[in-house]
């Protein structure tokens, strides 16, 4: 419109000049805004929406504010510069404005300002009042979880395991992190099985690397995984196959059964004795077969997960093994028979956390594959479990991811299937091949009793380990090698220096069942299980030999000598007799009492449905 101005308002002149003025109204009061998170981005930037000014948008320029003072005081400090403004296509009438956050997660207050240009009086310009926008204080949020870490490292260090993993910068659609140093924390956790979660979080590292105290060495296996976890998200956890554990081995004084359950990135035997750095020797075992090579001086590969071996240390040692760990479905152990021996060695596997004693891991392998015994090499001397009537005597601890050896009776896989037997079905069954070591003589007493043994053609005396009412002697405990055929002389004492010798011949079973041992103060009596013809002794032999035999009950007995015809030479004993061992002696006489001529001899004993008979050669 056109203002005109008089020179004198009550004169009746003529318009002097008039001059056109602009008139502006208060400006961006209509204005209306609010502040909302970027989405799917890092964190990076907020953006406030509002509606458009009213005045002539040729003339408006809009200013943004935060509150650095965060609600303390008024210190506002414009925005600039801003990443881009735009139109919404969904709502055309408005205004987008991103805006960086200052690489910071501070919730700030924002407001607005208008300023309008006054075209009649250049370089003026009319200011709104201060608007605030809704929603604010608010902090920018950071929509993208971090990368998973997929590389962890694990270090054997003294006492200590140490883990590190390469810093996570990205998220995971591979966008960077705003500032991984100052925003990235890492959720360390620790695990008791392989392929089982950890129920809390073990600890929190602020950088790429942590250190377990003092873990190596307390015979407690661990699994170690990683999470990343970024202002406002947690990563997702590592997957399996890349989590890392720690198994301890302990070794003794002298020969220990080992494995390598971990992926240690051991190729050979040799590697191992570099890492454990105390060893003397690492002996191969093959299933079946028996104890292959020896490093030194032949290095032998070593597979993850599968091998196991003998290892001679002088010393105790303790060496904590690090690796990456098998996968959950990998089959373990090839359970082989062969003509000489059945002995295999097994390494327990790492998720049968709940097998804790020789006991439980027999019960575990039995299935299709009948299992006698479990044994444990440690320190020179055999750990052997023994079961009598349905009850585990001598059980000792087992640790997942140790060796053991058991005795296989018939090829199978283990541990593919699992069929527990108990009761009277969990009782030792006695094979008749020829083995390895160990054997054991075991028997139940009744008194107070100690026992001894001594190996034929040794002079070592090996005291029996007992458990409550059963005592057993290991045979490789005499550190001699040994075969079926060979003697065994038990020596029972009572507890008033009364002692009694008992003979037994080693039939290379993997357990000998001596019977009950009453010592009742006045006598050492031997009531055996079952019946049993022994070899005479000597044999061969010049003049005079012993042929002992048990009886577990009182039965008809008859002991007989023949000639390998058949013919019967002489008798030895006919009639009623007691439960127990005993023993006769055969001069190399006939019925006569004539002298016999060298050859091969027959004897054979029958006691009440038993009967067996056995060679003797006499020569002069």
């Amino acid at each position: 419109m056109n203002i005109y101005v008089e020179a004198d308002p009550l004169a009746d002149y003529s318009r002097a000049w008039s001059l056109p003025i602009t008139i502006i109204d208060a400006p961006g009061t209509e204005l209306a805004a609010e502040i909302r998170d970027v989405e799917d981005d890092q964190g990076d930037a907020l953006y406030i929406k509002h509606n458009p000014s009213s005045d002539d948008p040729a003339l408006v320029t809009y200013h943004y504010y935060r509150d650095t003072d965060l609600g303390v005081g008024e210190t506002w400090v414009e925005i600039f510069p801003t990443v881009t403004v735009f139109g919404d296509p969904a709502d055309p009438d408005s205004f987008h404005l991103h805006f960086d956050n200052l690489g910071g997660w501070n919730a700030y207050d924002y407001s607005i300002k208008t300023q309008v240009a006054v075209p009649a009086i250049p370089g003026h310009f009319e200011w709104s009042e201060r608007i605030a926008v809704d929603g604010a204080p608010m902090a920018p949020v950071d929509n993208i979880p971090p990368a998973t870490i997929t590389d962890l490292d694990i270090e054997w260090d003294g006492a200590d395991v140490v883990l590190t993993w390469p810093e996570v910068t990205l998220g995971n659609e591979g966008t960077p992190e705003i500032n991984a140093p100052r925003d990235m924390t890492y959720e360390v956790y620790r695990s008791t099985a392989p392929y089982e979660e950890a129920g809390a979080v073990y600890a929190v590292a602020t950088d790429p690397t942590f250190t377990d105290d003092g873990v190596a060495g307390d015979m407690q296996n661990y699994y170690y995984y990683v999470r990343p976890v970024d202002h406002d998200n947690d990563g997702e956890i590592m997957d399996n196959a890349d989590w890392q554990g720690k198994v301890d081995q302990l070794f003794d004084a002298g020969w220990t059964l080992a494995a390598n359950p971990l992926d240690c990135g051991f190729a050979t035997s040799a590697d191992y004795r570099t890492y454990a750095g105390g060893l003397n020797a690492l002996t191969q075992y093959v299933a079946a077969t028996g104890w292959g090579l020896s490093d030194p001086p032949f290095a032998f590969a070593l597979a993850p997960y599968t091998h196991n071996f003998g290892a001679s240390s002088p010393d105790d040692e303790m060496v904590t093994l690090v690796g990456g760990i098998p996968g959950a479905t990998d089959v373990w152990y090839n359970l082989a028979t062969g003509p000489n021996s059945s002995w295999n060695t097994v390494t327990l596997p790492l998720q049968k956390t709940d097998v804790t004693t020789a006991h439980e891991l027999l019960l575990d392998i039995d299935g299709d594959v009948d299992i006698n015994t479990v044994t444990h090499l440690t320190g020179g001397s055999w750990e052997q479990l023994l079961i009598v009537g349905g009850t585990a005597y001598f059980n000792f601890a087992v640790h997942p991811g140790w060796c053991y050896m058991v005795w296989a009776e018939e090829e199978g896989v283990w541990p593919d299937y699992g069929l527990l037997r108990d009761g009277d079905d969990a009782q030792i069954e006695l094979g008749d091949e020829v083995i390895a070591n160990p054997c054991a003589i075991y028997g139940r007493s009744e008194g107070d009793i100690l026992v001894s043994a001594r190996l034929e053609g040794t002079a070592k005396i090996v005291d029996a380990r007992q458990d409550r009412d059963v005592f057993m002697v290991q045979v490789a405990d005499f550190g001699e090698s040994w075969k079926a055929g060979q003697i065994v002389t038990i020596t029972i004492t009572d507890n008033t220096g009364m002692t009694r010798d008992i003979s037994v011949e080693l039939t290379g079973q993997p357990a000998i069942d001596l019977g009950r041992v009453v010592a009742s103060g006045s006598d050492i009596t031997v009531l055996p299980e079952e019946y049993r013809l022994l070899s005479n002794r000597p044999n061969p032999f010049n003049a005079t030999t012993e042929i002992s035999f048990d009886i577990p009950e009182e039965a008809e007995v008859t002991l007989g000598i023949y000639d390998v015809e058949g013919k019967l030479i002489q008798t030895l004993t006919n009639g009623t007799m007691g439960a127990g061992n005993h023993s006769f002696i055969w001069d190399g006489k006939d019925i006569s009492g004539n002298t016999v001529t060298s050859g091969i001899y027959l004897y054979k004993l029958q006691a009440g449905d038993f009967s067996d008979t056995r060679r003797m050669m006499l020569v002069k």
